[in-house]
C-alpha cells in the first residue's frame, strides 16, 4: 500500500479521540488517519456521527496502546527488548487487526521477528504470551510456535529423551492450541523441502504459502539448505522423542 507523504496530511483538520475508561483525549489529524486506514475512513468521512462530530471514542483500549499507536502514525515504532515491550507490542498488534491497520500490523510482525533474532531463543512466557492473548493473531500463534521449534534443532535424541519434565512439554499438555501448532510444524518440519520452501534456521524465519505476506520472503543459500537438512533430521529425532514420551505419560497414567 502507498500512503501520501506525510507534509500533504497535516494540514487538514483534527480530530479527538477518547481512550480507555477515563476517556483521555488524544487529537490527530484526520487526513493521516484515513490515509493508513478504511476503518477511519469509513468513520471519518462516511456517513457515521463521528464525521459530524469529529470524535471517537475508544473506552475498551488502554491509553499505552494508543499511544504507540499514534507514536507510529507520525514516526516509527520502537524495537521491542524485553518481554513486557513484547507484550505491549502484541496488543497494538491486535489493535491494528481490529481498526484495518495492515500496515501496523505489518510493521509490529517486524518488530517482533527481529525481538526473537536479536534474543536468539523463545521462552515459555512468549509463548504463553501468544496463545493466551491472541486468538485473532493465528499468524503470530505459528510465528512464535516456530521459533521454538527452531530451538530444538540442534537437541539429539538422548536430550530430547531428558526433556520429559521441561516446561515445553508441560505446555503442550496444557495448552491444546499449542499442542496442535507444535505437532502440525513438528511433521510439517520432517518434509520441509517439499511443504516449507525457503524456511530458514535464523529466528524469524520465513514459511511459504500458505504464509506469504505475513513474512518476509528472504534467497536462501546453499549454507541455509545444508542447516536446513540438518534441522530436518533432528526434527525426526524430536518427533520420536515426544511420541515416546506421550507413550510413557499414558502408560502411567493408565497405570494409575
Amino acid at each position: 500500500m502507498v500512503f501520501k507523504p506525510l507534509t500533504e496530511l497535516l494540514r487538514g483538520p483534527i480530530v479527538t479521540i477518547k481512550v480507555g475508561p477515563d476517556r483521555k483525549s488524544y487529537t490527530l489529524h484526520r487526513d493521516l488517519l484515513c490515509d493508513r486506514s478504511s476503518y477511519f475512513r469509513a468513520a471519518l468521512l462516511g456517513q457515521f456521527k463521528e464525521a459530524q462530530t469529529g470524535l471517537i471514542e475508544f473506552p475498551d483500549e488502554e491509553e499505552t496502546t494508543f499511544e504507540l499507536f499514534a507514536l507510529w502514525l507520525y514516526t516509527q515504532l520502537p524495537q521491542p527488548t524485553t518481554c513486557e515491550e513484547l507484550q505491549r507490542l502484541i496488543t497494538l498488534m491486535r489493535f491494528a487487526r481490529s481498526r484495518l491497520l495492515d500496515e501496523l500490523h505489518n510493521d509490529c510482525m517486524t518488530l517482533v521477528r527481529a525481538y526473537f533474532r536479536t534474543k536468539g531463543s523463545v521462552a515459555i512466557r512468549e509463548i504463553s504470551m501468544a496463545y493466551d492473548t491472541t486468538p485473532e493473531l493465528p499468524e503470530l500463534r505459528l510465528f512464535v510456535c516456530l521459533e521454538a521449534v527452531l530451538q530444538l534443532r540442534c537437541r539429539t535424541l538422548k536430550e530430547l529423551m531428558a526433556c520429559t519434565d521441561g516446561e515445553l512439554f508441560q505446555l503442550v499438555e496444557r495448552d491444546g492450541n499449542f499442542a496442535s501448532d507444535f505437532t502440525k510444524l513438528l511433521l510439517l518440519y520432517s518434509q520441509a523441502q517439499a511443504l516449507m520452501p525457503g524456511l530458514s534456521t535464523a529466528a524469524g524465519a520465513t514459511m511459504g504459502t500458505p504464509y506469504d505476506g505475513l513474512y518476509h520472503s528472504h534467497d536462501t543459500s546453499d549454507s541455509d539448505r545444508d542447516a536446513d537438512k540438518e534441522i530436518e533430521d533432528r526434527t525426526v529425532a524430536l518427533i520420536v522423542g515426544a511420541t515416546r514420551y506421550l507413550a510413557r505419560k499414558q502408560t502411567s497414567n493408565t497405570s494409575k
